[in-house]
């Protein structure tokens, strides 16, 4: 008797265990990552660190009380002197320049879970497009 309510509860728990999945986040992938998502907004054959990306953290990460100042949140600084440096630095893990759409940043500026960042508003597709084709480019200091 105890033997067949074991083997019936073992049973029951490997088919609980079996049904359950795991439903991983569908990243879209860049079929060419020099044109963007192809959402109609095009973008500029090379993409500057300084001048398209940079811009974007500063009105979007560098505000007051988050990513700038003394005590940036994560202890991530993204002010102009500190972005780069703080952004690219291989320990902390944000750039994936082989597969933009798999990296840190990109899952952080895109996702809608409570990491989001920002957390209070959504990064413009062509301002995301445009991080995902300077990662694509190699993440380079231009």
């Amino acid at each position: 008797m105890n033997k067949t309510v074991l083997f019936i509860a073992m049973a029951m728990f490997c088919m609980v265990a079996y049904s359950c999945t795991y439903n991983k986040k569908e990243l879209p992938v860049l079929a060419n990552p020099e044109k963007g998502l192809g959402n109609g907004n095009s973008l500029p054959d090379s993409v500057s660190f300084a001048l398209h990306v940079l811009p974007i953290f500063k009105t979007e990460c560098a505000t007051e009380n988050c990513h700038s100042g003394t005590k940036p949140a994560s202890n991530l600084n993204l002010e102009n002197d500190k972005a780069y440096a703080q952004i690219s630095n291989s320990y902390r893990g944000y750039l994936n320049t082989v597969q933009p759409t798999n990296s840190l940043l990109y899952n952080l500026l895109t996702t809608d879970g409570s990491k989001k960042m920002p957390p209070n508003k959504k990064v413009d597709q062509k301002q995301i497009d445009l991080i995902v084709k300077w990662m694509a480019q190699g993440a380079t200091n231009n």
